[in-house]
This record gives structure tokens, C-alpha cells and sequence, in this order.
């Protein structure tokens, strides 16, 4: 099971629940690809395996339709700047120290550039200025603890599991669960569970608005 990895505080209250499963949490792009059939180095680690269950924005889902099937929509969650300092709005940067999470591999860096470049303006020069983020965003939290930035862009439910203040934008991401064509009877027991009420229940509990 290879899902977005801004639901990993979720998955952990999951897991115990879920069974003998391999559950893998990274940017979306990089599990599309996987789905794709492409490896995962990280240092010596290599993950050659494809999921049987994946979790990834609708877009992206879209995109590998031939290698899935029961495609659903479970969440919805808003993009925000969290913040060390008090800020007006998402404009609001001037002089500080961003983290942005990279568009290429992040449907919320993807959102957000969309968000800046209608709203604000300039974008390339923000992240000109800005710590793009290496592997993902979960890198941010620690970055704006130890001072090294005043704000960064996350997903609402991670600014309430973080404990930062945050400035919203409106704007929305959804996430779908779907099985991909290569699993069986056990990966849909596992798609049950995540969209059952127990699974609705911990999404809710960090700020997801269910939607399935």
C-alpha cells in the first residue's frame, strides 16, 4: 500500500488495523511512478515492489487509468503557509524565509505555485529565494523549529498536527484510494477498511473533510 505521503500521522494510527502490509509514504509523483513500475533508491534501499493499494491526488490517478480500477475520492484538505511570524496573507513574504514544496513532485507544490502566480504574481522569483524541499514537505516543520524558515507551505491538517498558526489560500487538493489491476481479494479487504467509518473517523480527527 503506497499512499501521498502527507497522511503519514494517519497511517500510524491505522496500521495495527490494517493487517500483514508493506505501507510506504512519499510524494505522490514518486509513488505514480512507482505504480509505473520504476524503483525507489533511497541510499542503499531499493524498492522494486508495486502497491496494490495506492492513494494519490485524482489527477495523477487519472494518468496511470490503465494500471488502476476502483478509483475513489475520500478526502479533501486545504493548502496553507504555515507560520512563525504574523502574516496578512499568502502575499504576505516579503524579507522572509520560505519552504516550498517542489511542484515537480508535489501535487501541493503544484497547487501552491498555481495559488501565487493568480494571486501574488512572481513565483520563479519566490522560489529563487525560497528552501525548496529535497524529498518532501514533512521536511518543513523541523526547518521552521530550528529557525532556518518563518513559514511554510503544508496541508491544513498538518498545521494542526504541527501545532503552527497558518494563513489559508482556498485552495483544495483531493485525494483518491484505488486498487491497482495486479491486486487481489487481500488488497480489497485492506481498500474496505480505509474507507470505512472506523478509517473516516481517525481522517476526521486530524482536520481531513471526508468526502467519500
Amino acid at each position: 500500500m503506497f499512499v501521498a505521503g502527507n497522511q503519514w500521522f494517519v497511517i500510524e494510527d491505522l496500521i495495527s488495523k490494517l493487517g500483514k502490509v508493506l505501507v510506504e509514504t512519499l510524494p505522490p509523483g514518486v509513488v505514480m511512478k512507482q505504480v509505473m513500475g520504476e524503483q525507489v533508491k533511497i541510499g542503499n534501499l531499493v524498492i522494486d515492489v508495486k502497491p496494490d493499494v495506492v492513494s494519490l491526488p485524482p489527477s495523477m490517478i487519472n494518468q496511470v487509468s490503465d494500471l488502476v480500477k476502483n478509483k475513489i475520492d475520500y478526502v479533501e484538505n486545504e493548502v496553507v503557509l504555515a507560520t512563525n511570524v504574523q502574516l496578512k496573507d499568502v502575499c504576505d513574504l516579503m524579507g522572509l524565509k520560505i519552504a516550498l514544496p517542489n511542484p515537480e513532485n508535489e501535487g501541493i507544490g503544484q497547487i501552491f505555485r498555481e495559488v501565487y502566480e493568480e494571486t501574488c504574481g512572481d513565483y520563479v522569483s519566490l522560489r529563487e529565494r525560497s528552501y525548496v524541499t529535497k524529498v518532501h514537505h514533512r521536511e518543513t516543520p523541523k526547518l521552521m523549529r530550528e529557525g532556518m524558515v518563518d513559514a511554510g507551505v503544508v496541508w491544513k491538517t498538518e498545521a494542526i498536527k504541527w501545532g503552527f498558526r497558518s494563513v489559508g489560500t482556498g485552495r483544495k487538493g483531493k485525494l483518491s484510494f484505488a486498487l491497482t489491476k495486479w491486486s487481489g481479494k487481500e488488497a480489497e479487504e485492506v481498500m474496505n477498511f480505509l474507507l470505512s467509518e472506523d478509517s473516516k473517523k481517525v481522517y476526521e480527527r486530524y482536520g481531513f473533510k471526508w468526502i467519500a
